[in-house]
């Protein structure tokens, strides 16, 4: 199955081939009967020449202006819509700004006008294309069957937003709580996710489930009864993931860096380190 990284970088070389061959379009209509040439029928060369500049303008613009989470799950919406609007109009400021000092022949603006036009036209039509085949593929692809064993009130969240946003299909075969008494049990027992109790034999419970995949989600102060876990079915299912509970830890916006080999959860960045210093 795709990751959704993986899936951004298909959407994003779908819509470089579509810009390119809609800008080659523009210039064919530009200088078709439709409109007056007053000046000659310029080479079409001269506007291939533009053609890595317009690849630049995009990718730059989907780099500035990227997708929200798992955006392309579904069929297209106004939002989305409105978010290809933005990525057109500034991509199309991003090529003029280049064309301008790009001096080896005045390019017409009104080819730049049907580019715009159409460059928006040509991005929604292929964005709506490539949802409805990846929704196509997604039904017809089995869904993956999961395990979730956790704490604290993210856990719930965090398996209804995992249904929700996932890029493949997932069955959450069940929870089950580390903590043996929790007041957010009845939060699964409304959303119907069955709440499984601790088993004696692993190996037996997680065939008889058919598990393919564990998802630990502790709240951090159990986080050390994960240890406990993990020996009895480290072997068992193929992929096992454990999600810290950082939203306990901090409020803020967050991230992750590296100190050598050891992860540090990054809480505040000084701006003026790397790329920062050079816009500033």
């Amino acid at each position: 199955m795709y990751s959704n990284n993986s899936i951004r970088l298909i959407y994003l070389l779908s819509n470089l081939i579509i810009i390119n061959l809609i800008w080659i379009l523009s210039f064919y209509l530009r200088f078709s009967s439709f409109f007056p040439v007053e000046k000659g029928l310029p080479s079409l060369v001269l506007y291939m020449k533009l053609i890595p500049f317009i690849s630049f303008s995009w990718s730059l613009s989907f780099l500035i202006l990227p997708p929200e989470k798992n955006k392309f799950d579904r069929i297209i919406t106004f939002n989305e819509a409105l978010w290809l609007f933005r990525v057109c109009f500034l991509s199309t400021l991003i090529f003029i700004g280049i064309s301008y000092f790009y001096n080896e022949y005045k390019y017409s603006r009104l080819t730049l006008a049907i580019f715009f036009i159409l460059h928006f036209l040509g991005s929604l039509a292929s964005t709506s294309i490539l949802n409805f085949l990846f929704n196509r593929f997604k039904k017809n692809t089995p869904p993956r069957r999961i395990l979730a064993i956790g704490s604290g009130k993210n856990f719930y969240s965090y398996l209804k937003e995992l249904k929700e946003t996932r890029s493949s299909p997932v069955e959450i075969l069940g929870a089950l709580f580390i903590e043996e008494s929790s007041s957010y049990k009845k939060d699964f027992r409304k959303s119907k996710i069955p709440l499984l109790e601790n088993p004696q034999n692993w190996t037996k419970f997680l065939t008889k489930l058919k598990c393919e995949e564990v998802i630990f989600c502790p709240h951090y102060a159990d986080s050390d009864k994960v240890n406990e876990y993990l020996p009895k079915i480290l072997h068992q299912v193929p992929d096992i993931k454990i999600i810290p509970d950082l939203k306990a830890l901090t409020k803020y916006q967050c991230g992750i860096s590296y100190e050598g080999s050891n992860p540090s959860l990054l809480i505040h960045k000084n701006s003026l380190e790397e790329h920062g210093a050079l816009i500033k």
